[in-house]
């Protein structure tokens, strides 16, 4: 009996060791390209391992990619593209030859005449996007998404909130989706129109000033932006990342003051949350899913990209030999439960 249960344990540990499995993208906008790296898993981090970084796509489709967003679910990679004007969708998938590596299908154009800057998709697959030019935040449905990956077109995107109607858009950067709830980083604005907002998805027939509130209303503004389950974290335009529970309550929280020019960031599900430094090249990670923060978080180097802006996550299926680590536990916990 102390035999099983002393087994039990070590599978156990080895299951959550390597249960992690997804890949990080970057962009470069310097450098007209895509980065990928797959994620460390727990094992690996506690050997120190280091991330690999691979290429992705460069080319003539890309000529400033910023923002980046990952439908998991349906395995696509959506890029804003503010220099052509377009968003641009990738299926990607992972290579069934090389280990640890991606092939894709794009890109393809899923929106056009639009200065895109920065993306996110919700649970259901729908793509938010903010134009800062325009002053305006858009969505396109996951159905009209595959219509134009499969080459068709169906329904254009439309404008949720917007300068022009009078909601609290100013110069708009970073978007963060969850289902039900948009948040929104202001790049210019007054203290009583907020740096960092919260409305609803589908304002329906409601006045979008009447489903907004700003959760901060400090005069930094604000850019790259990233939900974990109850946290939204968000940079500035030079040194600071921030953070604020998602449900308004409390005060910000200053995770980091030492980031030289910090632009996108990325949770990966799994308690850890990436941000990119522009200017130092590199792409940092730390803990993050915690939902009081408390001050500070030490950043460790997790990339060196020239020019890094844009960051996302994408989920894959388990870990390989993680399958055959959990039908070991589940013999385990049968042999257990037998032997009581």
């Amino acid at each position: 009996m102390k035999f099983l249960r002393a087994l039990l344990l070590v599978v156990t540990w080895a299951a959550q060791a390597e249960s992690r499995a997804g890949y990080l993208f970057v962009t470069s906008p310097a450098n007209k390209t895509i980065f990928y790296s797959k994620l460390l898993t727990a094992g690996q981090e506690s050997r120190n391992d280091p991330m690999m970084i691979k290429k992705l796509y460069e080319g003539k489709e890309l000529e400033r990619p910023l923002g980046l967003a990952v439908d998991s679910s349906r395995g696509i990679l959506y890029v804003a593209d503010a220099a052509k004007r377009e968003v641009l969708g990738f299926r990607v998938y992972e290579d069934s030859v090389y280990a640890g590596s991606l092939s894709f299908d794009g890109p393809t154009t899923v929106m056009s005449d639009i200065s895109a800057h920065w993306l996110s998709v919700n649970s259901v697959g729908s793509l938010f996007v903010s134009d800062p030019k325009q002053g305006r935040i858009l969505s396109i449905s996951a159905e009209s998404l595959k219509a134009r990956l499969d080459g068709e077109f169906k329904e254009d995107a439309k404008d949720i909130y917007s300068q022009e109607n009078d909601a609290p858009v100013r110069f708009p950067q970073g978007v963060a989706a969850n289902g039900r709830e948009l948040f929104w980083a202001n790049g210019q604005h007054g203290q009583e129109v907020g740096a960092v907002v919260r409305g609803l998805e589908d304002i329906g027939k409601s006045l979008a000033q009447e489903t907004t509130e700003a959760l901060s209303k400090d005069s930094e503004s604000a850019f790259g932006m990233c939900l974990t389950s109850s946290r939204l974290y968000y940079t500035s335009r030079e040194h600071s990342l921030y953070s604020l529970r998602a449900d308004g309550v409390g005060r910000r929280v200053t995770v980091s003051n030492r980031l030289q020019e910090p632009r996108g960031c990325a949770y990966d599900g799994d308690g850890t949350v990436f941000v990119a430094d522009r200017k130092a090249g590199r792409v940092f990670s730390f803990a993050g899913a915690e939902p009081n923060l408390a001050g500070s978080r030490i950043m460790s180097p997790a990339l060196e990209v020239g020019d890094a802006y844009g960051v996302a996550v994408l989920i894959t299926s388990s870990a390989p030999g993680s399958k055959a680590l959990t039908l070991l536990l589940a013999a385990c916990l049968s042999m257990v439960a037998f032997a009581q």
